[in-house]
C-alpha cells in the first residue's frame, strides 16, 4: 500500500495517495556495484482533472501552497523509501485528453550537491555533531540554543554527587568516579576546570577514563561550549593573532598572550597595576594608565609574513 504525502508552503500535510496514477523512485545508489551515491529521484503522475495541481490555477484548494522544495515523503506499507522535496511540477492532457500534474523530486542529497556551504573550522566535535552542522547549513533549519547555569560557592567548588541532567542523560560529580556518566569533582579546582569536565563528558571529548567515567553517555542532539566570565578568556578562545591585556604591575613588558606572543613595550613609565571593575565580575581588575603625550606602548613591527 502506497502513501504519499507532501507538505504545502503553509506547513499542512497533503495526502496524494488518492489522485496517484504512477510512481517511480530511483534510489541513489541504485546498483550494488555502484561506487558513489548520487541523488535519488522520485517521479509521481497524478490525476489533475478538476486542475487542483495547477499552480496558477486560483480557483484550487491549494493555489499559492504548490511550491519548490517542500518536502516529499513516499512510504510503502507504512515503511519510508523515499524522503526529498519537489523540484518542479509539469502538467500534461494525458494520453486521452485527461489532465495530469507530474511532480518531480529529488532527495535531500540533490540539495547538499548544489549547496556552497561555508563553515568556520570546527575542532573537537563528533561526526554526528558535524553531520547535523552542515545539514543544518544547507537546509537552512533552526538550531536551539540553551544555557546551563550552575551555581557554585566562593572559593568556586563543586559538592560530592551533585548532579546536572542534560535532555536525556543525568552527571554526578565524584571524587572518585566509579560508574557511567560520572564526572571527576577536582578537589580545590577553579569553576572553569570544573566545567571543562563536565564539557568533556556531554561532548564525548578527551579524558574518556581520566575527566569522566569510560562509558559515559553524551545527551542526543546536543553539543556543549563553555561561554567563560572573563574578557581574557573570551578573546583568547577566539585565537586572535595578537592580544595585549596591559594588566601587569610592574616593569616595561606588556606581555602578549595572543598566538604569536610578540611582546611589546611600555614607554615613559606610565602608572601600572591601576584597579578598574572588569566587564564581568571575574575579569583581572587592573590596567595602565597613559598621560596621552609622553606615556604609550610601542608594538613590535608587524610582519604580515609572520603577523
Amino acid at each position: 500500500m502506497f502513501e504519499v504525502t507532501l507538505t504545502l508552503a503553509n506547513s499542512a500535510p497533503l495526502d496524494l495517495t488518492p489522485y496517484l496514477k504512477q510512481l517511480y523512485i530511483r534510489l541513489g545508489i541504485h546498483t550494488p556495484i555502484a561506487g558513489t551515491a548520487t541523488a535519488g529521484t522520485c517521479y509521481l503522475r497524478l490525476d489533475n482533472s478538476d486542475r487542483r495541481f495547477t499552480p496558477n490555477n486560483a480557483s484550487s484548494p491549494y493555489y499559492g501552497l504548490l511550491l519548490p522544495s517542500r518536502r516529499v515523503q513516499v512510504k510503502i506499507d507504512g515503511v519510508t523509501v523515499f524522503v526529498g522535496r519537489l523540484r518542479r511540477i509539469t502538467l500534461s492532457s494525458g494520453m486521452y485528453a485527461e489532465r495530469e500534474a507530474y511532480f518531480e523530486c529529488e532527495d535531500l542529497l540533490s540539495t547538499l550537491q548544489a549547496t556552497n556551504i561555508s563553515l568556520p573550522l570546527q575542532e573537537k566535535r563528533r561526526a554526528d555533531q558535524l553531520i547535523r552542522v552542515i545539514l543544518a547549513r544547507a537546509f537552512r533549519t533552526a538550531t536551539a540554543e540553551g544555557f546551563l547555569r550552575y551555581k557554585m560557592n566562593n572559593p568556586p567548588a563543586v559538592a560530592e554527587n551533585d548532579t546536572v541532567t542534560i535532555n536525556d542523560v543525568t552527571y554526578r560529580f565524584r571524587a572518585t568516579p566509579v560508574q557511567a556518566n560520572d564526572v571527576k569533582r577536582e578537589s580545590g579546582a577553579s569553576r572553569a576546570e570544573q566545567i571543562e569536565n563536565l564539557l568533556a563528558a556531554i561532548n564525548g571529548g578527551q579524558g574518556e577514563g581520566t575527566r569522566y567515567f569510560t562509558g559515559t553517555k553524551q545527551p542526543t542532539g546536543v553539543r556543549a561550549v563553555h561561554l567563560p566570565l572573563t574578557t581574557t578568556r573570551w578573546i583568547r578562545d577566539r585565537l586572535p593573532v595578537r592580544y595585549y591585556r596591559l594588566d601587569e604591575t610592574s616593569g616595561t613588558v606588556a606581555f602578549d598572550i595572543g598566538e604569536n606572543k610578540r611582546n611589546a613595550t611600555y614607554i615613559g613609565a606610565p602608572t601600572l597595576g591601576v584597579t578598574q571593575s572588569g566587564i564581568w565580575a571575574e575579569d583581572a581588575r587592573t590596567c595602565v594608565t597613559l598621560n596621552g603625550t609622553s606615556q604609550f606602548v610601542e608594538l613590535p613591527p608587524l610582519d604580515m609574513r609572520s603577523q
